[in-house]
């Protein structure tokens, strides 16, 4: 329906659907190959754009033999997977496919030859990046990246299903290049763009079957149940979140069962990203993500409750069906929150003086609660809503809240496939109005 295309147009974008979706519904049908013994699906066959050309996809694993996928995906990184390996995933949810048997036998040698390609096109340029790990003593072997080359490992993490992580780490990966923080509570990514949006996703403890962090403890730490100000200590590391993005992607699509292991040994050492596909015919996958010294962010928050003049929580499928209908090419968002009635109203601005609004009492059930002290209104740029909503397609509940400067805050939680959460703040600056500009 219309909400699940809003949301994978969300996540894959609109011109990669569209192509993916061309070929579910195309006149050259995909193949869907089943094994006679365990009559799951273990191969498809994806037509390519070329008369009689075919592209062999893995259910479960993200890689295609196709000149967009190298280019695209490998080389320049930008976008997620190729429309081959998304209509693949289509097909078999959708049933737009032909079934045909598959001998047990021919699909290990297909996954043989799957896993050669793999090795030519995608881990040559890492195997380039271990020379230099090597020179610099990061790494003992020159010839493989493995995690029992770390001595001294200062990190290590094991997520049993990753697949909501990576769902998150590509949903606020609207820029390349994200902090990383660790602590005992779990992990933190930051990123921001332009001093004008910033998003922390919160990657609880909980989450982890296996967490382990060494890092010295200040006095002030050691002191901190008779200091109430003293702060957690943490380890901060810059990361290209693209670059990790894509490692996660590897075994992410399909229902197989997949867990994912980091390690990092220390200050400047790489991120070891190891990937485990669960089975029969298990498949490790290992990535080596260069890190990078942490850079500065704005300091953001709601500390100061005198300053905070609305509180609501939102449930979040509604919260971003109703974004969603707004005008998607507006330029402009007003957010009007108010003691008395309307409450809280959504006023768009777009293109040729087109206008869109939508008025919520706090007798509505998308609110599950609404406390407002101060009347406030102020309007944001609609692509940084944009943004957020890749997250808001995951959410649960939403808490969103405003100060008296216009500062607009955006708690996303999102369940784990257990139960555990992941957290998402976003915080976005308001515009500057007339009289502000006419006052500087």
């Amino acid at each position: 329906d219309k909400t699940h295309l809003l949301e994978l147009e969300s996540l894959f974008g609109q011109a990669l659907l569209s192509r993916a979706i061309g070929i579910v519904y195309g006149k050259q049908p995909i193949t869907a190959y089943y094994t006679t013994d365990s009559n799951q699906c273990g191969l498809l066959e994806v037509p390519g754009s070329k008369y009689g050309t075919v592209y062999k996809v893995f259910p479960g694993i993200n890689f295609c033999a196709c000149e967009s996928f190298r280019d695209w995906l490998l080389k320049q990184r930008r976008q997620p997977t190729c429309k081959h390996v998304l209509a693949a995933r289509l097909a078999l949810i959708l049933n737009r496919k032909k079934d045909a048997p598959l001998a047990d036998d021919s699909l290990h040698i297909l996954k043989q030859q799957f896993v050669e390609d793999c090795l030519f096109l995608g881990l040559h340029s890492l195997m380039q990046r271990t020379k230099l790990l090597f020179s610099k003593g990061i790494i003992l072997n020159p010839k493989m990246v493995t995690q029992s080359q770390f001595s001294q490992i200062q990190f290590q993490a094991v997520l049993n299903n990753f697949a909501m992580l990576y769902n998150v780490m590509k949903a606020v990966n609207f820029v390349d290049n994200a902090i990383v923080q660790l602590s005992n509570d779990g992990m933190k990514v930051i990123v921001e763009d332009a001093k004008s949006i910033q998003a922390s996703a919160y990657i609880t403890r909980a989450c982890f079957s296996e967490f382990k962090l060494a890092i010295a403890q200040s006095s002030s730490v050691v002191d901190a149940p008779n200091n109430p100000d003293a702060t957690l200590p943490f380890i901060s590391f810059g990361l290209n979140l693209k670059v990790f993005t894509d490692c996660l992607s590897m075994f992410t699509s399909g229902d197989y069962d997949s867990s994912l292991k980091l390690i990092q040994k220390g200050t400047g050492a790489p991120l070891i990203v190891i990937l485990e596909q669960h089975g029969e015919d298990s498949l490790i996958t290992e990535c080596s993500v260069r890190t990078m010294d942490s850079f500065d962010c704005m300091e953001l928050d709601f500390e100061d409750e005198q300053q905070i003049v609305s509180k609501l929580n939102v449930k979040g499928m509604e919260f971003f069906q109703l974004l969603s209908e707004m005008d998607r090419n507006c330029d402009e968002i007003e957010v009007a929150i108010s003691p008395d009635a309307p409450h809280l109203m959504f006023h768009s601005f777009g293109e040729l003086h087109s206008e869109t609004s939508v008025e919520i009492t706090n007798t509505s059930d998308m609110l599950i609660t609404f406390n407002c002290t101060d009347a406030s209104r102020n309007r944001y740029k609609f692509h940084h809503f944009r943004l957020a909503m890749r997250t808001l397609a995951l959410a649960s509940k939403v808490a969103l809240r405003t100060n008296s400067e216009g500062l607009l805050g955006l708690q996303v939680m999102i369940e784990n496939n257990d139960s555990s959460h992941i957290f998402v703040e976003y915080f976005i600056l308001p515009l500057m109005s007339d009289s502000d500009q006419t006052t500087l």
